[in-house]
């Protein structure tokens, strides 16, 4: 018998699941360490989410092609399909400041002067009204192209600036946790501050990297709420020592199902369902 190479959790599995796959969103978020796949109904609600692990260390590309070819749900038609990077090397452009025929030659500048033309992506965020570049190394990119020939593609920044805009606070900064890295975005008076990423070795890192961006926004005021969402495993004992008033956005509930799992870790998916 073949043994699989990835191990999975299923965070939500409902009977809503039976609704034709024609009237639901999919959502695939690229992480290093695994894939989460999460379907939307229409008026965006969770009513499948999966991750897929990496367990075995495979090559993104092996562990994408195997994905695609032994999970059934990739294999369904779907109203859309869209594929949200986790590359923590990104930037935002103002489209006031930089045209859709520049985005190529300012992503070059600003992430990798060697990029192709074939690896480069970008997306449209409608608040701020701005573009997000990134990338996709050339031999991943070849396979989704392969294997979703029709998805859109995002950054997971897109989600995470949508929340914070959001929010129902006059200024706040909202931390992603994953892959070793923490997305900071800060928000104030429902304008983008700042949004930014940074590798983590350890957790007094995060804390260090919210300060500099805090520093940066000049919004240093203990009274600044501070969400934090992601893989918070082993992190938020620690962050609440220092933060006493850290938490979870409750605004993430309204994307789970009426009765979600009194253990369900929402916050490590929920927000793939914001925005969009």
């Amino acid at each position: 018998m073949n043994k699989s190479p990835f191990e999975t959790l299923t965070y939500i599995e409902t009977n809503n699941r039976e609704l034709s796959h024609s009237d639901q969103d999919l959502v695939l978020f690229l992480k290093a360490g695994g894939i989460i796949v999460a379907l939307l109904s229409k008026d965006r609600q969770l009513v499948f989410c999966k991750e897929f692990f990496n367990s075995d260390q495979l090559s993104t590309e092996i562990f994408l092609r195997i994905l695609f070819e032994k999970e059934a749900l990739l294999q369904q038609a779907y109203r859309s399909f869209h594929i949200l990077s986790g590359r923590t090397n990104f930037a935002l452009a103002p489209k006031s400041a930089v045209s859709e025929r520049q985005l190529l030659h300012y992503a070059r500048l600003s992430l990798d002067e060697a990029l192709f033309e074939e690896e480069f992506l970008n997306t449209s965020i409608k608040k701020p009204d701005s573009w997000a570049i990134f990338s996709s190394p050339f031999s991943i990119k070849h396979i989704l192209d392969e294997y979703a020939p029709r998805a859109t593609y995002g950054h997971v920044c897109e989600r995470v600036i949508d929340l914070a805009i959001h929010l129902e606070v006059s200024a706040c900064a909202l931390l992603l946790i994953y892959d070793h890295s923490v997305l900071i975005t800060i928000c104030k008076e429902a304008k983008l501050q700042l949004c930014n990423s940074y590798q983590i070795r350890a957790n007094a890192d995060i804390l260090y990297f919210l300060h500099s961006a805090r520093k940066a926004t000049e919004l240093v005021s203990d009274e600044l709420p501070i969400f934090i969402m992601g893989e918070l495993d082993g992190k938020m004992s620690y962050l609440k020592e220092h933060i006493a008033e850290i938490q979870v956005p409750q605004t993430l509930n309204k994307y789970l199902p009426d009765s979600p799992s009194q253990d369900m870790p929402y916050w490590q998916f929920a927000f793939l369902a914001a925005g969009g």
